[in-house]
Formats: structure tokens, sequence, C-alpha cells
């Protein structure tokens, strides 16, 4: 019998790729992106030459500020008295869009930053039959019990109650938020979703009022930067250029290569900062001792995450427990100020990736334990020595330096390290900022002069 050609091969075998199929594919994917430059570029200039790259909120450098800018212009939108002069037009939009009970909106008051038990609410909405809260998070950290508290808050003031907990896109809160609080009790909407498709619906309400309109132009602009949505004309010709067909294949079918190409350059660009940062820091001025031993947490007993390239891909997909990594290094010995401590404690520097994407650093205290060291937490047998570092540090940078129950004092860079993943990588401004300038000495510089005035 003779041998069997591909050709005879059974229908229900797919047949192997060749590097012409490949090629091919390669070929497709670099005349979709050539042509999606192109649409971008297009829209680009037609935005510079309408003005549209004129934005008040840029301009004051208050992007980011969820006080000064978010909250503020989103309670005084939703404020039924607010000086738009709508009355409660977008409130009732809003209610829509979140499927608040248009019941609760009669006599809806509005406050930001009003005061309750242990913190302020960013923005609390109060009507004889219903209280809702607004945590508003852009890039700030949970913290600890917040969304507890506030639910607490919330259910004491009426039987009738919600809690909102937005951000960019719509991520789910901490555990360290919620405490006991069920996490289907809080109520997670996007100014993705949410808070631009709404935005639209008051532009439309105010198409006679220009000085309102012009506002919510503005901030609509801002959000689609910070989210990175496009502009609806560009998603339009987007969505048409997704949808060709050549031959036998759609355009869309070539993006989950691309998705997954994307994933792979954030991950090299944020592995390679971890990896760049370590040894910076070992050749340093201080040459910082990587430091091998496992380190088991205070409360939970569970190692703490070094930075590994698995964990750097896992904090690009949606999971639990994909951040808290980081390096540590030994330091000498000599800066522990307090001797009456147990033989064996050791103070040591740890870089670190907090839960909303930010690179901070800081001090934590270790004594010896069986298979390596365990983190010591703030007890009043170890306050002193809490008090005094956070003390020592502030000399140097007052205002900086921060302290908790698990570090000795710890703060976030004079130049931020942004390594949030909100669409499930890094935004490519931020890989373009990596890629052409240096973003790891700033950071070992500002670790280096700091051990320099400690020792």
């Amino acid at each position: 019998m003779p041998h069997s050609s591909e050709s005879d091969a059974s229908p229900s075998t797919p047949p192997r790729p060749t590097p012409t199929a490949h090629g091919n594919l390669a070929l497709r994917m670099g005349a979709l992106l050539t042509q999606h430059r192109l649409l971008k570029q297009k829209h680009d200039a037609l935005a510079a030459a309408r003005g549209e790259h004129f934005n008040l909120f840029v301009i004051l450098g208050r992007e980011t500020d969820e006080v000064r800018t978010h909250s503020a212009v989103l309670a005084e939108l939703l404020d039924p008295a607010g000086s738009h002069g709508r009355g409660s037009a977008f409130l009732s939009l809003f209610a829509k869009r979140t499927g608040i009970d248009a019941a609760y909106l009669e006599g809806m008051r509005v406050r930001r930053e009003a005061p309750i038990d242990l913190g302020r609410t960013d923005i609390l909405m109060q009507s004889d039959r219903a209280c809702i809260v607004i945590e508003n998070k852009i890039h700030a950290a949970d913290r600890h019990r917040q969304l507890e508290r506030y639910s607490d808050y919330a259910r004491q003031q009426r039987a009738d109650w919600r809690v909102f907990y937005l951000t960019l896109h719509g991520d789910p809160p901490s555990p360290e938020s919620l405490g006991v609080v069920p996490a289907d009790d809080v109520a997670c909407i996007s100014y993705a979703a949410d808070v631009l498709p709404w935005l639209d619906d008051c532009i439309k309400e105010t198409a006679r009022v220009p000085q309102v309109r012009e506002a919510l132009v503005h901030y609509e602009t801002l959000l689609r930067n910070l989210t990175g949505l496009p502009k609806e004309e560009l998603s339009l010709e987007l969505a048409e250029l997704l949808g060709e067909r050549h031959g036998d294949a759609y355009n869309f079918e070539l993006v989950p290569a691309i998705v997954a190409a994307m994933r792979e350059v954030s991950v090299r660009t944020e592995w390679s900062f971890w990896q760049r940062l370590k040894a910076r820091l070992g050749n340093g001025a201080c040459q910082l001792a990587y430091h091998e031993e496992s380190i088991e947490d205070g409360k939970s007993g569970t190692p703490v995450k070094e930075t590994t390239r698995e964990a750097v891909v896992r904090a690009h997909g949606r999971g639990q427990h994909t951040r808290y990594y980081g390096w540590t290094f030994r330091i000498t010995a000599d800066t522990e100020p307090v001797s009456s401590l147990p033989a064996g404690t050791e103070v040591l520097l740890r870089v670190e990736y907090d839960y909303d994407g930010w690179a901070f650093w800081g001090f934590v205290a270790t004594r010896r334990a069986k298979g390596g060291r365990r983190r010591l937490l703030r007890t009043k047998r170890t306050a002193g020595l809490f008090d005094e570092w956070h003390a020592r540090l502030s000399t140097f940078d007052q205002g900086a330096w921060c302290t908790s129950d698990k570090w000795l004092a710890w703060r976030y860079p004079a130049v931020d390290v942004d390594l949030r993943k909100d669409a499930g990588w890094l935004d490519p401004s931020v890989i373009r900022s990596h890629d052409e300038g240096d973003v790891v000495e700033p950071l070992a510089g500002e670790i280096n002069k700091t051990l320099a005035l400690l020792l």
C-alpha cells in the first residue's frame, strides 16, 4: 500500500501550520495595524483642528484628582440643587443607568466628602427613603474595612441603601476594604461602562445650555483618555475595519492574537523593570543584597511574594491574589534603633507592587522563624520600633512616609512608577516610557539617597 500524502489525510485532521501560513497571518496583522494607525492619525488631526486637545482639566493638572476633580464634578451633576440648573435631570439619568429606583430620588440631597464615623464618604446621597454611598477610586488604594464602614453607615441611615464602588474599569474592591461585607452587597460600576454613557445622556440633555454642555464635553474627553476609550466616530470606523472580510477570513479573527501579543509586550516590559531594579540596587552605592530566605506574613503565615515572571503574568489577568509582589533586600544591622527586641530581629528593605498598580517601597521588621523569617506586626511590644523608624525617616522627607501594622515606614516614590493594568496590560504610554526612558534610575537613586542618610 503506498504511503498517504497530505492531500490524502483524513478531513478531520487539521492541517499543520506552515511557515507560509504564519507569514500570511503576520502580513494580515501588519496591514490591519497599519490601517488602524492611519485611522487614528486622521482622527487625531481632526481633533487638533477642532481644538479638542485643549482640555481645562489637563491644563490645570487635575486629571486624576479624585476629590477635587472627579468626586466634585460627579456630585455637582448628581445634585438636584447643583449650579448646572437642570434640577434632577442628571440624577434621573444616572438612576436609569445604575438601576436606582426612581422613587428614591424625591428630595435627594447630595454631598461630597461627607463626614461619618472614622472617615469621609466620597459622595453621599440621601433622601427620605434611601441612603446611597459612592466610593470613587481612580488610583488611590483601598483602605482597611473602608466599604464595611460605609455599608454599616448606609444601613443605619435608611432601610433602603446601596454602596457603589466606582473605578475606571469596574474592578472589584479588595477583601481588606470589604471586611465582613459580602461582595454582592457592593455594586461595582465603572467610568468606562457607566459614567461615560451617562455623560453622553447628560450632554444630549444640555443641547441648549452651551456652557454646561462644553464643560461636560471637556470632562468626557478626560474620561476617555483615562479609560483608553476612543471617541465614538473612531470606534465606528474601527468596527467597520474589523468587520471587513478578506477571502475566507475576517479581520476580527486577528484580534485575539493581537491581544495576546500586547499582553506579552506588557509582561516583558514589567519583568524587565523588576530585573533592572534588582540589578541596579545590588550594584548601587549601598550594594543591597537580595534577601533569599522565605518570609512569612505576620498575619496569615503565607509567604511574602517575591517577583517572578509567573507573578507578573498572573498580574496581567483578572484573578485574585495577583498583587503585592516585589523584591526584598538586606540592609546593615546598625540601622536597628531599638536594642530591646529579641535576638534575631532584622529590618529589611522592600519594593512592592500595590493593589492599585503603583510601585512603593519601605522597611519591614522580621524575626527568625522556622524555615526562614517571619514579618513582625505592630503590637504593644514592637510599637517603639515602628514609631522610631517612621520618625527617623520623616526627618528626611516629612509627609512622604506612612506607617501601618505591617510596615515600619513606607512611601510612594517621588517619581511615580506606574504598573497599572486596567485593560489587562500596561497602558501603551507607560510601555513607551519604560522603553524610551530610565524608569529604574529615579527610584533606585531615591532609595540609595535615603539609605545613605539613614546609615
